[in-house]
């Protein structure tokens, strides 16, 4: 079996997370262009792109280079993240741009 590109891996994440190039491209700050030629060959995304990437999809940059699943656990995932995962998912389920749903988390300690 052929080994998963780092285009094809940005897609298939992309599309599990159930983002459109053009949310991708704007919540790492690319062009879609850009999006567009990542997963399909055409270019590597730079050092700078591919942690805004990692940042965006949970996950650690090398895992998003290297397709190594070891850190894909929630534990390894900050607040940030999960609830930046949360906004853009409730924004589809509603039908609206993620800039359009705001989230508050609020933190109770005994």
């Amino acid at each position: 079996m052929a080994k998963e590109t780092i285009g094809a891996r940005i897609q298939r994440i992309r599309e599990e997370r159930g983002m459109s190039a053009s949310e991708l491209s704007r919540l790492v700050e690319v062009t879609p262009t850009a999006v567009w030629n990542w997963e399909n060959n055409g270019t590597r995304p730079r050092p700078d792109a591919l942690l805004r990437i990692a940042k965006v999809f949970g996950i650690s940059r090398d895992t998003l280079v290297s397709g190594s699943n070891s850190d894909r656990q929630d534990s390894a995932r900050t607040i940030a993240e999960v609830t930046e995962q949360a906004r853009i998912q409730i924004a589809k389920l509603m039908g609206l741009s993620p800039e359009r749903v705001k989230l508050h988390v609020e933190f109770e300690t005994e």
